[in-house]
C-alpha cells in the first residue's frame, strides 16, 4: 500500500513565492490551506473557498493559532453554482484542488473555472 503524502511535503513541492496570491477550492478544515500560508513566509493572500460554514469557521481559529489569520480569506462558496467563478476572472497566481474532485459532479466545470480565475501564466 502506496504512503499518504503529507500537507508540508506537498507544498514544498509546489511553486510558491512571496505574495502570491492562492485560491484553495474545496479547502474544507483547511489542513493544506494552513501550509500553504505558512509557505507565503507572510506575504500573500490564500482565498479559501468551501460550501461548509462549519468548516471554515474551524479553518479561521486553526489560522490564528498558527499566526496566518492575516494571510487567509474564507468564503462560503458553493463550487458547482454557475455564478462561481464570476468577478474572479485573472485573480489568481495558483488555485489548488486539493481533495475535492472525488466530491464534485461536475469536474469539468471546476476545471474550466480554476483555469478562468487563474492569472495569465498561473
Amino acid at each position: 500500500m502506496g504512503s499518504i503524502l503529507h500537507p508540508t511535503e506537498l507544498v514544498k513541492k509546489l511553486p510558491i513565492w512571496e505574495g502570491m496570491t492562492i485560491a484553495d477550492l474545496g479547502c474544507g478544515s483547511g489542513i493544506f490551506t494552513i501550509e500553504l500560508a505558512k509557505a507565503l513566509n507572510g506575504s500573500g493572500k490564500i482565498v479559501a473557498f468551501d460550501i461548509q460554514e462549519k468548516s471554515l469557521s474551524f479553518l479561521n481559529e486553526r489560522a490564528n493559532y498558527n499566526n496566518v489569520g492575516h494571510l487567509i480569506e474564507t468564503k462560503l462558496s458553493d463550487l458547482d453554482s454557475k455564478n462561481f467563478a464570476s468577478g474572479l476572472t485573472n485573480t489568481f497566481d495558483m488555485v489548488t484542488v486539493i481533495n475535492l474532485l472525488f466530491q464534485i459532479e461536475n469536474k469539468q466545470k471546476i476545471i474550466a473555472d480554476s483555469k478562468k480565475i487563474l492569472k495569465p501564466g498561473g
